[in-house]
């Protein structure tokens, strides 16, 4: 651990033949991070142990930590957060079944708050003419860049509130006294979420102080203890530094639907029927940044931009049930059969129609309702969303690998990301076949089995990299050849539809890239297996249920664009910076319950499981020169709960555990932040709760 705390202030600190410029090279095809590494080690091995400037990555200041930035003394494992929420609903008969008015809604309040590492000041040159430059190398012309996380201003925290309010009115019958029945309803819907970061650094600021030639310059060089003030930058100085900045996003939906359906004639096999409906939504999103943000005055929030967008959305549904066997007409094997047709098309106001979307099916009994078999096809769509369509002009300082240096490079000048108004609907195909068995000589028993395949084709792919990679293999020998269709001054094209451009520094650095966009180029595959099976049991003190469902994933992967060949996801986590990042593939999952019942008692007991998948904690998404794998074992908690119907006023007491053996989370080292899997597990552990519950 470091004992200087001080920082540089005199030339004496600097240990002799320190080159505070020195950059390592790296032989064309070795592994590139070990050589670095290994280099790194050799020239901090030379200096004292209390030296105050190291190679590479800044020293931890905590006992227990190892080299590097101790990130986990600032992030926490779950955000505080307080709730609050309101539903109602309700109906009224006008005219018995003919004619009736129903309503719901709901309010939510949620205010949360979330802390990081302080900013961190990377990619900034100390001008030459910085007083402590000089001060420590007298009469040198070149700036040095550092980098320099300002723990004396603290970290960074975002507040959040989150609100949503959503209102559904309608109207529904029965017409005459027939089977067709029909309903219309207005559904209104508002979120709202107010964003404030704190935490930042003013830029202007900063650089105006790197650039003073007197005392009260900033003085970048050296540690500030976790915690402590600097004593090497005046309270005055850190003060002036400090800014934040919020954003507010509000996203508005209004919808009016109208459907209807019954029988149209009897068949032998039951009643062919059919059913329709129309539909009509407007979209809104008002993205409002502060001024802060869209100018990047506060280092390091990204540049953002204002962004209003809105659509209307019209459509039109369909279905026809066409019962074969059943009723007055079976056969051995055919206790019944019937088929279903069903088509949907919509009409975006800004990336046009989707066509006709089929959807086939089929129930088949071949007994009797002891066994059911049933399957489907269907296509459908999803639309791109706002963002990926309008996204004015931001940035992003993405960390690349540059194939002409062989080193990871963050362009000085940005990553500046864009939107792309010509990205068409997420096409989609599934399959799925599955059975029901339900025998009558087992009392309360019941298994089933599902087979799906999910198919997608035009996912939006946006990659830095990719287009990195694409400009390097254009011209391997010359990363300035001006024909490249990727190089600095590239225009839209067949092969860069959105015109993205590679610019270089005279050092062959990347100094930034340009037109970074979404494509209608991802492919994605998944199948897998859903399994259930429930087992109830009648005794004289009450009903036992043994209960269970289970998934096996079969398959995950996609192609990002094409020829790049298919990304395994399954049985993996996928850290920062993979497409489908901070996010888990495991192949299992699955939960067995045994509840019970009697008069106004009624308990659970679950047992949830995940089985285990690997990581790449070098954050190398599997494919890096020194990545390698680690396993993260399975994971399984137990939950308890317990009911009584109080009879004075017929309201639900519910009280019970999650998690009650307090298992804790299975490590994910390569996890953002807090070295867990969020979606699959809680770090709070074992959590009690109450509830009491009343209809009216």
């Amino acid at each position: 651990m470091p004992q200087n705390t001080r920082g540089l202030t005199n030339i004496a600190q600097v240990p002799a033949g320190f080159d505070p410029t020195a950059t390592v090279k790296v032989p064309e095809g070795a592994n590139r991070t070990a050589v670095r590494n290994a280099r790194e080690a050799e020239l901090n091995a030379l200096l004292p142990a209390n030296s105050p400037v190291r190679y590479g990555n800044t020293p931890a200041l905590l006992p227990g930590f190892s080299e590097g930035f101790p990130f986990g003394v600032y992030t926490i494992g779950y955000r505080p957060q307080e709730k609050y929420d309101a539903y109602f609903s309700g109906g009224y008969d006008v005219f018995g079944e003919n004619l009736s008015i129903f309503m719901d809604g709901y309010y939510v309040n949620n205010k949360s708050m979330n802390q990081l590492a302080p900013s961190p000041l990377s990619g900034v040159n100390v001008p030459a003419s910085n007083y402590w430059v000089q001060q420590l190398f007298p009469g040198t012309a070149q700036p040095i860049r550092v980098s320099y996380r300002p723990v004396e201003i603290g970290p960074r925290i975002t507040y959040d509130e989150f609100e949503d309010a959503r209102l559904v009115a309608g109207l529904r019958g029965r017409i005459a006294e027939s089977s067709w029945r029909w309903e219309t309803a207005f559904t209104y819907d508002r979120m709202e979420n107010d964003s404030l970061q704190t935490g930042g650094v003013l830029s202007d600021v900063y650089r105006s102080l790197l650039s003073l030639d007197t005392p009260d310059a900033w003085n970048p060089f050296g540690y500030t203890p976790i915690g402590g003030r600097s004593s090497v930058n005046s309270p005055e100085a850190v003060a002036s530094l400090t800014g934040e900045a919020g954003i507010k996003t509000t996203v508005t939906l209004q919808d009016w639907d109208f459907k209807v359906g019954g029988d149209v004639f009897k068949l032998p096999g039951g009643a062919l029927s059919v059913s329709g409906g129309t539909e009509y939504r407007i979209e809104k999103l008002d993205f409002a940044p502060d001024y802060a943000i869209q100018n990047g005055s506060v280092f390091p929030f990204n540049i953002q931009q204002p962004l209003k967008a809105d659509r209307d959305i019209l459509a039109g549904f369909g279905e026809v049930l066409v019962p074969i066997f059943g009723e007055d007409f079976t056969i051995p094997g055919f206790s019944s059969l019937s088929f279903s047709t069903a088509v949907r098309y919509e009409d975006y106001s800004d990336v046009g129609d989707t066509d006709l979307k089929p959807r086939y099916s089929f129930k088949w009994q071949p007994l009797d309702q002891q066994f059911t078999i049933r399957g489907s096809y269907a296509e459908g769509f999803i639309a791109p969303g706002f963002f990926d369509l309008y996204q004015l002009p931001g940035q992003d300082f993405t960390e690349l690998y540059n194939p002409y240096t062989g080193l990871r490079e963050q362009p000085e000048d940005a990553v500046l990301t864009i939107g792309n108004s010509e990205l068409k609907p997420i096409d989609t195909e599934s399959w799925s076949i599955g059975g029901v068995y339900e025998p009558k000589w087992l009392d309360d028993f019941s298994v089933n089995l599902n087979y799906y395949r999910i198919e997608q084709n035009g996912i939006p792919f946006s990659s830095a990299q990719y287009i990195v990679n694409q400009w390097y293999n254009y011209n391997p020998n010359d990363p300035r050849d001006p024909t490249n269709p990727y190089g600095p001054n590239a225009l839209p094209s067949g092969v860069n539809p959105l015109g993205a451009q590679v610019e270089l520094n005279p050092a062959d650095e990347i100094q930034q890239i340009r037109n970074i966009g979404p494509i209608n180029s991802g492919t994605r595959l998944t199948d897998g297996l859903d399994f259930g099976l429930s087992k109830g049991f009648m005794t004289d003190v009450g009903k036992f249920t043994l209960s269970g469902q289970a998934t096996r994933i079969l398959t995950f992967e996609q192609e990002d664009f094409p020829g790049a060949g298919s990304i395994n996801y399954l049985g993996r986590y996928w850290g920062p910076g993979a497409v489908l990042d901070d996010t888990s593939f495991p192949e299992w999952r699955a939960n067995v319950v045994l509840s019970y019942e009697y008069k106004r008692v009624n308990a659970a007991f679950g047992w949830n499981f995940v089985s285990s998948y690997d990581e790449d904690p070098t954050q190398q998404d599997f494919v890096g020169e020194d990545s390698y794998t680690r396993a993260v074992g399975d994971y399984y908690t137990f939950d308890l709960r317990l009911g009584y119907r109080i009879p004075w006023f017929e309201a639900d007491l519910l009280v019970g555990v999650n998690n009650l053996l307090d298992e804790q989370p299975r490590l994910v080292e390569s996890s953002f932040e807090n070295a867990y899997d969020r979606r699959l597990a809680d770090i709070r552990g074992r959590m009690w709760f109450v509830s009491l519950s009343k209809e009216f």
